[in-house]
């Protein structure tokens, strides 16, 4: 993976950033699962660079999308 920046593309800080902020978001929602398990987990696989910052974002919106239309 490579982790220099593309015109568009988040760079891995640019995405943990988002991620944390979408943390937050469900944080309020209230009710919490295994959202922030899931958060961790896609941090990591971020992290180790088996995804991409993009693939990471995608992801975490995907937890937080699921959170949404379950509650």
């Amino acid at each position: 993976m490579e982790n220099e920046p593309n015109n568009n593309q988040p760079n891995i800080g640019e995405a943990i950033n988002r991620i944390h902020g979408l943390m937050a978001e469900v944080n309020v929602q209230g009710a919490n699962d295994s959202e922030f398990e899931s958060f961790r987990i896609v941090i990591s696989q971020l992290q180790a660079g088996t995804i991409t910052p993009s693939e990471a974002i995608a992801q975490a919106e995907a937890i937080k999308g699921g959170k949404m239309d379950y509650h």
